[in-house]
């Protein structure tokens, strides 16, 4: 379809079936469409992220000092019969737009070449990526954000986890969760997990063990858990491209908070090296967390030599906004000589915390059978509460 019918036709029926914006937003952005349409859209979007009404009348009186987009809009965009199939046309958008972008750079390479200028095919990739940008000054981000909807901030129902974050997780994180062997990293990411989902849809990427092992184990424990609706389980599709697709997936279908079990589970396309592979896992489920506005607690493994850092990846530090970590501890003097460390204790840091800037270590209780975790009220008065440090 010409792009001169088409984008009319887009910019009708998103305001005629609203219902399909929000899916149809988080492919095709603003650069997407040519100029005109493009700042259109883009009003559209702050209209939806205002929690307000998208409909023809508003969208009128956000363009009524703009000639130009008026007219666009009553006398191109009006008359064009909307379609519900809009989802359909996505593809076809976004192959234009990448036809645009090479027409572009074969321009760009061009100019260079006549003015004797070689380009080298690092500097072709970034011009490749990087989309026009809509730049705002302080006063324009301070008005937009204010009329941003308030994002909830979950609660865990971990005691410890609650005070050391303010209250709960805020939502667009990515959660890193580390420990030793053994020291109970899936059963603080699954108890987590099941206490969010009493109130909110979740979803636990089960890849260290069967789906069938984690509902028989926590059946035993609580029969009455076969009535949880919210909890989703997902015990398949372990490139990082299907667990990305199965995120958004679930996304639309209400779910916003995530546990994944466990970094090593993740596959992905072979790189030039292991540290290339490995951040393209926390680097995809950062940009996930961030643009979906969700949270990802991703559980990974460290090396003994850097316990700071996921295994193979020092840039999925970076990518994180909280870094949790569990240790064992080492038994009291009576019991050392039968026992490497104490089963019923762990100590809980967390070395990075963008959320409110505070680092946290605590010794906290940890019951063997249950495999739960619960404050030490009574040996420990208050935990180790510091301002962040970089």
């Amino acid at each position: 379809m010409d792009k001169a019918v088409l984008e009319p036709l887009i910019i009708s029926s998103l305001i005629s079936y609203p219902e399909k914006f929000d899916e149809f937003s988080r492919i095709i952005k603003p650069y997407h469409l040519s100029n005109g349409y493009s700042e259109l859209y883009t009003e559209l979007i702050d209209l939806r992220n205002a929690n307000e009404i998208i409909e023809f009348e508003k969208l009128a009186i956000r363009v009524q000092y703009d000639k130009g987009l008026t007219n666009l809009l009553l006398n191109v965009i009006a008359p064009v019969n909307p379609t519900p199939n809009i989802i359909s046309y996505i593809p076809e958008l976004e192959h234009s737009y990448k036809i645009n972008r090479q027409r572009q750079i074969a321009k760009m390479l061009t100019d260079k070449a006549d003015d004797g200028i070689s380009v080298d095919i690092d500097d072709i990739m970034a011009y490749a990526k990087d989309a026009p940008h809509e730049f705002r000054n302080f006063k324009q981000w301070a008005e937009y954000i204010q009329n941003l909807p308030v994002l909830p901030r979950y609660q865990t129902g971990v005691s410890f986890l609650d005070m050391a974050f303010g209250g709960g997780i805020e939502m667009s994180q990515l959660v890193l969760l580390s420990g030793e062997p053994e020291a109970g990293k899936t059963s603080i990411g699954v108890q987590i997990l099941e206490n969010v989902s009493q109130g909110f849809k979740t979803a636990f990427f089960c890849f260290e063990f069967t789906a069938r092992q984690y509902i028989t184990a926590k059946l035993q424990q609580d029969p009455k858990f076969c009535e949880n609706e919210n909890l989703f389980i997902i015990n398949e599709g372990y490139n990082i491209n299907e667990v990305a697709e199965n995120i958004r997936a679930l996304h639309k279908m209400g779910v916003k908070f995530f546990l994944i079990d466990s970094q090593m589970r993740i596959e992905v396309s072979k790189a030039r090296s292991m540290e290339e592979e490995e951040s393209a896992k926390f680097s995809t489920l950062a940009k996930l967390a961030h643009s979906l506005e969700i949270v990802i607690i991703l559980i990974v493994q460290t090396a003994k030599g850097d316990p700071n850092n996921p295994m193979g990846s020092k840039k999925g530090g970076h990518e994180s906004s909280i870094t949790i970590r569990i240790e064992h501890i080492k038994p009291s003097a009576d019991d050392k000589k039968n026992m490497e460390y104490d089963p019923t204790k762990r100590l809980l840091i967390i070395k990075k915390n963008k959320q409110t800037g505070k680092h946290f270590k605590e010794e906290v209780a940890f019951d063997p059978i249950t495999r739960r975790f619960k404050r030490v009220y009574l040996t420990q008065a208050k935990p180790q509460i510091k301002d962040f440090e970089e």
